[in-house]
């Protein structure tokens, strides 16, 4: 295995070592083994990663070994760190090398960290580059090192490029002899803040050119665990920063034509829903007065069908208003009239009311409350409307001879209701999906019970209204229970809402007329 360096640092290391065009190797110089290799020294040497592994540098130095160790020795104690080597490749050729040599502590253990550049067709005499001038160069990105005075101690050459300035006319100058006040003043508040904290920063900023550039900045420290300087390095990401801006941009033009679509689909839905009603109010008042002027004429037969055109008009009428009371909903239309309403008395004549539908499918319907009287303050047509809806559910979903139960309760400062069916259940998977428009849990058991798949987003969205929630457990095969909380609250002292049984009949035939008796 090869050198492990730390998790934060593998950036810096796949940059500075592993993806460097100069080959490069970790010596071990108390065992001579090799302990890393780049992909270079890989290419170089014509040698694999796991062959290198298995190396000592005496077999890639035609020196003798107490020859390599003493001049790894010299490199280790500072004393030298530039050599000319002749280095055997695995094919068995020799090359003239220049090898940079310098200590590395890894994980707490100095090694050799050696820079090897082929020199066989070229002068021996080339002059030595720094092993760190070498690496800062080879990088893609705009890298540099401070003292902890604030000078420029090395550059690299994407350096020179971004600000159009030599090394010579950089290295020994503080920022504020370079850049302009602001850029320097912003340079240099960020190295105090590195060195005085202690740590690494990461952060993307526009400079004075309109270009954007993610920077990497950190304390760099010597052998003794003492800062001596900053370092960094800056990628220019104008480019990547121009595509996200497009992709919000097109992400934001989506948004607003599907908002407009929306929109304009509700506005239809509004417009149609309110033709509909028309005709279908003057079915119900023609069927009316055929009921009084001609009901001496009416025969059975007659009666029967009048039914059936009453009884459709009144599921189109339901479906009308829910289509509706949607759109406004969901436009913020629809406000809430709340009223004082003794809350128990309300809810068991809700509940009565539903009896002679429950009885027809052979159910048993019961209401159950904790409390004798409760007074609290609701929308009360639309808190009707949320107990008919789930009860006409309860109905539909469930097979004769079983249960339906409605608990109210109080919890907290909250009403609750629960109403809890013994009916087919909800699969796990469709629990989701129940609350949303069209949501269904079954759509072949919703056709057959003539649902339409709006009546439970619909309860959401008037449940949310009022400020309450709603949610279901449920067990296939072993009924639902669906439970409504809502805030317990009492409007100002003013004559309580009088409980109108004819119109809770009234407003139980509309939401029941999916159901025949």
């Amino acid at each position: 295995m090869g050198v492990y360096y730390q998790q934060d640092n593998d950036q810096f290391y796949d940059a500075f070592f592993k993806n460097s065009v100069t080959a490069m190797l970790i010596i071990d110089y108390e065992t001579l083994k090799i302990v890393d290799a780049n992909y270079a020294a890989c290419k170089f040497y014509k040698y694999s990663y796991q062959e290198f592994l298995k190396l000592k540098i005496t077999d890639l130095n035609t020196l003798r070994s107490d020859q390599v160790y003493t001049q790894l020795n010299l490199a280790a104690s500072h004393v030298k760190n530039s050599f000319t080597f002749k280095h055997k490749l695995s094919t068995g050729e020799i090359k003239n090398v220049l090898v940079n040599s310098g200590v590395v502590n890894i994980n707490q253990k100095n090694y050799i960290h050696t820079i090897v550049f082929d020199i066989t067709d070229r002068e021996v005499s080339l002059k030595p580059v720094s092993q760190m001038q070498a690496i800062l160069d080879n990088l893609p990105f705009v890298a540099w090192f401070k003292d902890l005075q604030g000078r420029y101690m090395a550059i690299n050459k994407s350096f020179e490029d971004q600000y159009g300035c030599l090394k010579e006319n950089v290295v020994g100058k503080y920022d504020f002899e370079i850049f302009t006040k602001a850029q320097a003043d912003t340079f240099l508040f960020g190295d105090i803040d590195i060195i005085t904290k202690k740590k690494k920063v990461h952060f993307e900023e526009k400079n004075e050119n309109g270009r954007w550039n993610e920077v990497y900045k950190s304390p760099v420290y010597n052998e003794y665990g003492n800062i001596i300087g900053t370092t960094g390095i800056t990628r220019d990401i104008t480019d990547k920063k121009l595509q996200e801006k497009a992709l919000h941009d097109a992400g934001r033009r989506e948004m607003l034509l599907l908002q407009e679509t929306i929109e304009l689909k509700d506005n239809f839905i509004t417009l149609i829903t309110h033709e509909f009603k028309t005709p279908i109010a003057i079915i119900n008042a023609a069927i009316q007065t055929m009921e009084i002027v001609c009901k001496d004429d009416i025969t059975a037969k007659m009666k029967n069908y009048l039914n059936k055109i009453k009884q459709n008009s009144l599921r189109q009428q339901r479906l009308v208003d829910n289509l509706l009371d949607i759109t406004r909903l969901k436009a913020g239309r629809m406000k809430s009239s709340f009223t004082n309403v003794e809350i128990v008395s309300f809810t068991n004549e809700i509940v009565e009311s539903v009896k002679l539908y429950a009885d027809q499918k052979l159910l048993r319907l019961t209401f159950q409350s904790s409390c004798k009287t409760l007074m609290v303050s609701t929308d009360i047509e639309k808190y009707e409307r949320i107990i008919l809806n789930l009860l006409s559910n309860a109905i539909k979903f469930t097979p004769a001879n079983k249960s339906i139960n409605v608990i109210l309760y109080k919890k907290g400062s909250y009403l609750k209701v629960d109403i809890k069916d013994k009916g087919i259940g909800i699969p796990d998977d469709k629990k989701s999906i129940i609350f949303e428009r069209f949501g269904q849990a079954d759509t072949s058991l919703t056709r057959q019970a003539e649902g339409t798949g709006i009546g439970l987003y619909l309860v959401k969205l008037m449940v949310d209204n009022l400020g309450g929630t709603i949610d279901v457990s449920s067990e296939v095969d072993y009924g639902s229970t669906f439970s409504i909380s809502l805030p317990l609250q009492l409007g100002s002292p003013k004559k309580a809402h009088v409980i109108n049984e004819s119109k809770i009949l009234q407003a139980t035939s509309l939401e029941f007329s999916d159901i025949i008796l």
